[in-house]
């Protein structure tokens, strides 16, 4: 929609017909004035928008991290780091189980 062709239709029929006595002072100053603002922002909307956002980009990060979680890793792990870890775990309860 063309607004300044609305405008200036709207401006033309207003003035074909003149305002009578009950307008009061400057209404179409006032009028004019206030349609010249800025649009005034709702709040829900605003919220809406940056939601949408948000799951724009979580969607990309889940994404990412399910294409990294799927590639086979470049080195296979030796069964050494796997082993050393199992008895560092299990060392202690060996301890705890000897002294009873």
């Amino acid at each position: 929609m063309k607004y300044e062709a609305l405008e200036k239709k709207l401006l033309a029929a207003a003035r074909s017909h003149p305002p009578g006595d009950q307008v009061p002072y400057a209404f179409e100053q006032r009028v004019l004035a206030r349609l010249k603002q800025r649009p005034q922002v709702e709040p829900l909307a605003l919220w809406s928008q940056w939601l949408w956002r948000a799951a724009v980009s979580s969607l990309l990060v889940t994404l990412l991290a399910g294409l990294w979680a799927l590639t086979p890793p470049s080195k296979p792990m030796s069964g050494t780091y796997a082993d050393d870890f199992e008895s560092l775990v299990y060392a202690g309860l060996n301890e705890i189980g000897d002294s009873r």
